[in-house]
């Protein structure tokens, strides 16, 4: 493939037998219970391999190689690294920041532990040191500047999508058998909210209540309690207690607004969140980067779209969100700029691809050409980046191909299919008119 994979917002999607070169591996904004397995990417240079701002997931039997940092996690973000991953020759192998948590499991490193892991990094299992033999280094536990109580629920909920990846892999996983476990996770996080944190030396702290807000959301996603979450915060809202995080509440409506077609009540809001007096840089830039999401992906609008990412990238030039903002204008129709393109692993082969019909109801064929012998994946994603569908993930020969995709239980809409091949990628929408 060739750029960032980028997710937004985006609930258990699979990536897998990816590989670039001299760019981003992957960027993680906000989603859930995300898994990359067995994925490269190699010369990265200044870019992170992957970077998750408040996503959740794990990272599996991958390779990242030269680059300033292999895992940049932030903004409250839970990862599993591991097991089996190799870095090589990276800078930092992994950074944990701004209440990332970040649990690294049997991996290579580019060098001796704690060298080239930074910030609440916890590391367990038979560790390594790339291009030297294989030993068993002392686990070592980098966890800094973290409350005892919001510490003790951030290593609970990684092992918790630990468990779940288990019983998936070996085809016994039961939603049902997780519910208890899920909200005992919600209760505990609920708590902190209430006091902040009654462990912390200063209960109340804000970036207490942010952080389990954070998850909170993750946990209600996990379960597919949307409604749940959505009453919680609406209830959150109307309590005198939670004013001094009541932007932060708002955040998260923006993007329940969004589901149900109300995109303008999700841009209102997101308005809202930016003229308030409460809310801080990173909530700032948040906003903005939502706005030109819901400007590109429901409104249409590609020049009010890059208006938000560029004053983002204006404002706040610290924030990690400009990485995913470069992203997201370097795939808009009709832009090009040396300052934000994506760098690409190499030329694209042309692949002819095409659905019909299209508009559809409620099924299409997806049809492409192949110029020689590949691995191909071709995948349905909505706009939000959130995977639909997985059609073809395997070898095929060169030649014509096509696929039905049926939408028969999806809304009516805007999809995206993406074709992946050695040194290919390529994109195209699709509308679904019930």
């Amino acid at each position: 493939m060739s750029g960032a994979l980028s997710l937004n917002n985006n609930d258990h999607a699979y990536f897998t037998n990816a590989t670039v070169t001299g760019t981003a591996l992957a960027t993680d904004y906000g989603g859930t219970m995300n898994e990359l397995y067995r994925v490269s990417a190699s010369n990265i240079g200044a870019s992170f391999g992957l970077t998750a701002y408040g996503g959740t997931g794990d990272l599996i039997e991958s390779s990242i190689s030269n680059g300033d940092c292999a895992v940049y996690l932030t903004n409250n973000a839970s990862y599993n690294i591991g097991t089996n991953n190799t870095f090589c020759s990276n800078g930092l192998d992994i950074d944990a920041e701004n209440g990332a948590y970040a649990y690294a499991i049997s991996n290579i490193y580019s060098a001796p532990l704690p060298s080239t892991i930074r910030g609440n990094v916890f590391v367990t299992g038979q560790n390594a040191v790339c291009s030297q033999p294989k030993i068993l280094l002392a686990n070592n536990n980098t966890v800094q500047n973290v409350s005892s109580g919001l510490k003790a629920l951030d290593e609970q909920y990684p092992a918790l999508l630990r468990k779940i990846r288990e019983d998936k892999l070996a085809n016994k996983y039961d939603a049902g058998n997780y519910v208890h476990d899920f909200q005992q996770l919600i209760n505990g996080y609920k708590s902190l909210v209430r006091l902040g944190d009654p462990l912390s030396p200063s209960p109340g702290d804000k970036s207490i209540i942010k952080a389990a807000l954070s998850k909170l959301s993750h946990l209600y996603k996990g379960m597919g309690d949307y409604n749940g979450f959505k009453a919680y915060i609406t209830e959150s809202l109307a309590a005198d207690t939670f004013k001094s995080v009541e932007s932060y509440l708002k955040r998260y409506l923006i993007w329940d607004y969004v589901d149900g077609k109300q995109a303008e009540n999700g841009l209102k809001i997101a308005d809202e969140v930016l003229s308030s007096s409460d809310a801080e840089e990173d909530l700032m830039a948040e906003m903005l980067y939502e706005k030109g999401l819901i400007y590109k992906y429901y409104e249409n609008n590609i020049e009010k779209a890059n208006g938000m990412f560029a004053s983002l990238m204006y404002k706040y030039p610290s924030s990690p969100l400009i990485a995913f903002a470069k992203i997201e204008m370097s795939t808009s129709p009709g832009y090009a700029s040396k300052n934000v393109a994506v760098g690409r692993s190499q030329p694209l082969e042309p692949i002819e691809l095409s659905n019909y019909p299209n508009p559809f109801n409620p099924t299409t064929t997806i049809s492409y050409e192949l110029p020689s012998n590949s691995f191909v994946t071709l995948k349905v994603y909505d706009v939000l980046g959130r995977e639909v569908k997985t059609l073809v993930n395997g070898y095929q020969e060169a030649g014509s191909h096509s696929v039905q995709f049926n939408g028969e239980n999806l809304p009516s809409g805007v999809y995206l299919y993406r074709l992946t091949a050695p040194g290919v990628v390529q994109v195209k929408k699709m509308l679904m008119m019930k």
